[in-house]
């Protein structure tokens, strides 16, 4: 399920590194932003460091295995990384096993299956051996080769030309016999961009689906119009690595990002609905994402408490 085997050793051993390092606030994100770029294996190793890792978490009472490391002298800190990553290792394939077991129903019947992802990512396998990563703070109901998404999630479907599963995002319905594919859904659109392989999307009743490719993106907001961009500046699969870039996309729809993956309430004033944003948001722990945003847009940040309203800037 993690494929880490599909990884060369070294590669496996640095996102181990740069996963542990990330929770501390020595962690260097513009090394680590090179080094997933560098190769497009990074990221997928990366991630699938962090779902494990959150799984052996998640379930460390089952698996009796610390969810917390003992605290370590500063001199031992320069190991720490290879200590937590052994940690990691020795519970992933109990987790993973756990994991099928939490979802097994689902593999025998068409009754609905709810998974809701909390502050961390959650995967959740399909009966084919399809995956499913969930971001933080969205939902997903599974019923058969039906899924109904809250949220935001990265699909990695398996070919299979003997079924199409469906998956229900807002108004849309995407078709997909085997691809890999990011969608997020929102009061201000819904966002679909593909990393391999095509999807087909399904707006209103009687309409012709759109096809989408390797590289597409689709962006369907409140004015019922499906409209077709790249797929790289939609903010999708961002929060993974902590990073989002955006090409020019409607101001609102990046705040519903920021409070989703935040777990916090921004809003946006109406008098700025209509602004655009162009460039990237770092959501890593520790980052002040909204404030950032507001800085580099010249805006006012209005809070209190958990709640947050971008303003224009006052004169």
């Amino acid at each position: 399920m993690t494929g880490f085997d599909s990884h060369p050793a070294d590669m496996v051993t640095r996102a181990a590194q740069w996963h542990v390092e990330s929770a501390g606030d020595a962690m260097d994100w513009d090394a680590f932003t090179l080094w997933l770029e560098a190769d497009p294996r990074h990221r997928a190793c990366y991630d699938e460091i962090a779902l494990a890792d959150a799984l052996v978490a998640d379930h460390a009472a089952d698996l009796a295995i610390p969810a917390v490391m003992p605290a370590e002298p500063a001199r031992a800190q320069t190991r720490r990384w290879t200590r937590r990553w052994s940690w990691v290792a020795a519970g992933v394939a109990a987790a993973a096993s756990l994991a099928l077991v939490v979802i097994m129903p689902g593999w025998r019947t068409d009754a609905p299956q709810v998974t809701v992802a909390g502050d961390s990512a959650r995967m959740v396998a399909l009966a084919d051996g399809s995956r499913v990563t969930l971001a933080p703070h969205s939902r997903l109901t599974v019923a058969g080769d039906q899924l109904a998404l809250n949220g935001e999630a990265h699909f990695a479907i398996r070919h299979d030309p003997s079924r199409v599963l469906r998956v229900a995002a807002g108004p849309l319905t995407i078709t997909d016999i085997g691809t890999v594919f990011d969608v997020a859904t929102g009061q201000s659109a819904v966002r679909i961009a593909v990393s391999e392989g095509k999807v087909a999307v399904h707006g209103a009743a009687g309409a012709d689906a759109v096809e989408l490719g390797q590289g597409d993106g689709l962006i369907h907001g409140d004015g019922g119009d499906m409209r077709q961009v790249p797929g790289a500046g939609l903010g999708l699969a961002g929060w993974a690595s902590g990073s989002l870039s955006y090409a020019a996309a409607p101001l609102p729809l990046v705040a519903e990002d920021i409070a989703r993956l935040t777990g916090t309430v921004l809003t946006v004033s109406s008098a700025l609905r209509g602004r655009r944003f162009s460039g990237s948001l770092s959501v890593a722990p520790g980052a002040h994402t909204a404030r950032d945003l507001a800085t580099i847009m010249n805006l006012r940040l209005v809070t209190s408490g958990k709640t947050a309203v971008l303003e224009p800037a006052q004169r």
